[in-house]
């Protein structure tokens, strides 16, 4: 065999990045963070050495991955506080796209990593502490709009009503998790956000 017909050794596979992220993130979401980085190499067919060489281990994996997720699902929900809408149909629309089949693992994978008993890593970690931030400053301004015009209930302050909207949305995202009705999430829903405003 000519030299140019050998196959050269340890040269590292070369990897499809985001197609890498979005397995393990879709794996994570549905089977939960328990599971190992052998079985995502496994999954993924790549060697545990070449996950570590792109991502440096799990958490750099993880963190990898729930960036991806806040790229695809936070920020496209946090875009609907600035939209100018109405306060009613900005609510209406954050419960329509919550509860809207992506094609992806039911529920959401931000909050199923927030809510984990396990621990996780730094980069993980950091990671889930600024999108609740993110999440809350939102929120809280959204609110602040929402209370000059008049139309927030008078009994809440704007951080109240944003850590109500937070909890509503993870309940949501808990009940979808769970298979409960489509149907039945989105009227209760409505019904609970309805609570925000005059």
């Amino acid at each position: 065999m000519s030299d140019s017909g050998k196959r050269k050794r340890g040269r590292p596979r070369t990897i499809d990045r985001d197609e890498v992220v979005l397995t393990a993130m879709k794996i994570w979401w549905a089977e939960g963070a328990a599971v190992s980085l052998n079985e995502i190499s496994r999954r993924t067919g790549l060697s545990k050495s070449s996950l570590y060489r792109e991502f440096g281990g799990e958490d750099g994996l993880m963190a990898a991955a729930l960036g991806q997720y806040r790229a695809r699902s936070v920020v496209p929900l946090l875009t609907l506080f600035k939209r100018g809408l109405s306060p009613r149909d900005t609510l209406a629309f954050v419960v329509q796209g919550t509860t809207a089949d992506h094609g992806l693992p039911a529920g959401c994978f931000f909050t199923k990593l927030r809510l984990t008993g396990r621990a996780l890593g730094d980069a993980t970690k950091l990671l889930v502490g600024q999108i609740e931030e993110e999440r809350r400053s939102t929120f809280e301004e959204w609110f602040r709009i929402v209370d000059e015009s008049g139309l927030l209930n008078p009994a809440l302050t704007p951080p109240q009503a944003a850590r109500y909207l937070d909890a509503q949305l993870t309940l949501i995202l808990v009940r979808l998790a769970a298979n409960d009705p489509v149907v039945a999430i989105r009227e209760d829903a409505n019904l609970a956000l309805g609570a925000l405003l005059v």
